[in-house]
């Protein structure tokens, strides 16, 4: 697993670098999982597919992990 930030998967450079290093390795993608955390919803959800598709068509698979803040009640 490769724990990254939604801001690293967005980044198009980022996608370039992983084909790159890639092409160069024995390392297969179809042995990685990308995660990442996201906070707050994406505001451009349908572009946020595509660029989570162009991954998975490299062979990675993903991972969204969804940050749960504890919230404490008071019934006083």
């Amino acid at each position: 697993t490769i724990k990254l930030s939604p801001v690293s998967l967005r980044n198009s450079k980022f996608i370039l670098y992983l084909k790159e290093i890639f092409s160069k390795s024995t390392l297969k993608p179809e042995n990685f999982v990308l995660e990442f955390c996201e906070k707050n919803a994406y505001s451009e959800i349908n572009r946020f597919k595509e660029i989570l598709n162009e991954y998975k068509k490299l062979g990675f698979k993903i991972k969204v992990s969804f940050s749960m803040e504890r919230v404490i009640l008071d019934n006083s």
